[in-house]
């Protein structure tokens, strides 16, 4: 097992392309991110308990977001936490967004994505700041309407970064619009309102972008962007702590115009359905194995599977600057090579993985080339 489970990481490495079956690709993101959220959780609990956070008890929350899951023949099911800091549940609420407003994002005629920032402020005004920029996009989209009679659709979020070095923050907007006419007025109306307050030493329309978003496939790409995490995993433990402090119980997201008509709930129980795969299992997240396993020690993927789908989300990302080389993407995820095997069963992986001192895969027979 172990010799021909290394043949086929050489095999990876000198074959150039495989191809991970798409009705398995679910459970392998479910348990890379899973495994994600608990490395950032773990730190974000330890600092919490140093400095007495309100936002502890929210943060083990999210440690058992997700850490058992319950199948059900080809239903996986488990609890979600729905907080903003959770990998797992901001990739559903992005699905969930997506698939509400596919029909409205269709229509759009000229899909703009407007980033609007301001000066970087200290943590202690960081929450006044938030508030501020609320109130001046809702002022801007008002008086667009009212001035020109343009009624603004699209959906805004807050996003915010930290700079270690001056030990301030960045808070800005990542706005998608339907027109450009929308995105300029947008920009203008927003520096006014801070250039008289502020004064204009305080924001740089060079700061303030409008970007191009090509085709339906664009637009779906940067609605996916913008509906990302408020605050990426890599800041510093500490601020991103304070900045979840600073947003408790505040709107991240948040649409405008038509988009609005649509109601988005989001479900305590996720259900995800998984083609071919069968049985009655409990599957408990193990954090030194990074895997779900279940009772006879069997993990739900394998760390090959793993591999094959990050090598495949990293050419992805690779090939999205090279046009020309764009278009092969697909056809490549198309190609299906396997090797001859007698002990196949339904819903198998199609790869082979290594057997691990008290954990292997249930899919771990099914050897890939």
């Amino acid at each position: 097992m172990c010799n021909s489970s290394s043949f086929l990481l050489d095999t990876l490495e000198t074959s150039g392309y495989h191809y991970l079956p798409k009705q398995r690709e679910v459970l392998v993101k479910r348990t890379l991110q899973k495994a994600t959220t608990l490395e950032n959780t773990f730190k974000l609990i330890d600092h919490s308990r140093k400095i007495n956070s309100p936002l502890l008890k929210a943060y083990w929350t999210t440690y058992y977001c997700g850490g058992a899951m319950l199948q059900e023949g080809e239903k996986f099911s488990f609890r979600r936490c729905k907080k903003k800091w959770c990998r797992t549940c901001s990739h559903i609420r992005t699905a969930e967004l997506i698939n509400g407003y596919k029909h409205l994002l269709e229509d759009f005629k000229e899909p703009k994505l407007v980033v609007l920032t301001m000066k970087n402020c200290p943590g202690r005004e960081l929450k006044a700041y938030y508030q501020k920029m609320v109130d001046a996009f809702k002022l801007a989209t008002r008086n667009i309407t009212k001035t020109h009679g343009l009624k603004l659709n699209g959906i805004r979020t807050w996003e915010c970064t930290y700079n270690k070095e001056t030990d301030e923050y960045h808070p800005h907007f990542n706005v998608v619009v339907d027109t450009q006419e929308g995105a300029e007025l947008l920009r203008s109306y927003w520096m006014n309102y801070w250039q008289s307050r502020v004064g204009a030493k305080h924001i740089s329309i060079n700061a303030q972008s409008i970007q191009d978003i090509q085709g339906t496939d664009g637009l779906l790409e940067v609605f996916k962007y913008t509906t990302k995490l408020a605050v990426k995993h890599e800041e510093e433990t500490k601020a991103q702590d304070w900045i979840y402090q600073c947003t408790k119980g505040r709107r991240i997201a948040q649409s405008f115009g038509t988009l609005r008509k649509v109601k988005i709930k989001e479900k305590s129980i996720q259900v995800d359905e998984v083609k071919g795969e069968q049985g009655n299992e409990i599957w408990i997240f193990e954090n030194d194995v990074k895997h779900y396993v279940n009772a006879h020690g069997e993990t739900l993927v394998s760390d090959d599977e793993k591999a094959v789908y990050l090598r495949e989300k990293q050419r992805t990302k690779e090939l999205k600057n090279q046009p020309n080389e764009r278009n092969n993407v697909h056809p490549q995820r198309r190609i299906e090579r396997r090797t001859p095997s007698t002990n196949r069963s339904p819903g198998s992986s199609g790869i082979q993985t290594n057997k691990r001192e008290g954990a292997t895969s249930k899919h771990g027979s099914k050897p890939f080339s």
